[in-house]
């Protein structure tokens, strides 16, 4: 429906917050039901069935993908927000990463995790001081 399609579109804007490219990859959030029908539909997983869990933000779904075909599903990563941790990364009928998806996604949390501390520095600096405090 129209109500959940306006809050994918929402949690898709907040997660590319964490859109990255390092070593020949690149990982960004789903943006829509559409892309997670091909997604699962290419790599053979059950992706799709979590286009209302994103829309609510019980789920973040990243798509990574080999820098030099970018529209071409590769590996799935639920990330846990809260955590800054993966849940489950899978790629075509549900393999495991290979050790050169491990290193980067190791490397993009190690990325994201960084990022999300100075932004919480910055705006904790940015917060007006308490009077009588």
């Amino acid at each position: 429906d129209k109500e959940t399609a306006a809050k994918m579109k929402a949690r898709a804007k907040a997660l590319s917050r964490f859109s990255w490219e390092a070593d020949g990859f690149i990982i960004r959030p789903a943006k829509n039901k559409t892309e997670l029908k091909r997604e699962g539909n290419a790599l053979d997983h059950c992706v799709a069935t979590y286009y209302q869990a994103v829309a609510e933000g019980g789920s973040a779904i990243f798509f990574i993908r080999r820098a030099e075909h970018p529209n071409t599903p590769f590996f799935t990563l639920e990330l846990d927000e809260e955590k800054l941790e993966t849940r489950q990364n899978r790629g075509k009928h549900n393999c495991a990463r290979t050790p050169e998806v491990k290193a980067f996604e190791e490397k993009w949390l190690k990325h994201i995790k960084q990022k999300e501390k100075r932004n919480a520095k910055r705006n904790n600096a940015n917060k007006p001081a308490v009077a009588g405090a």
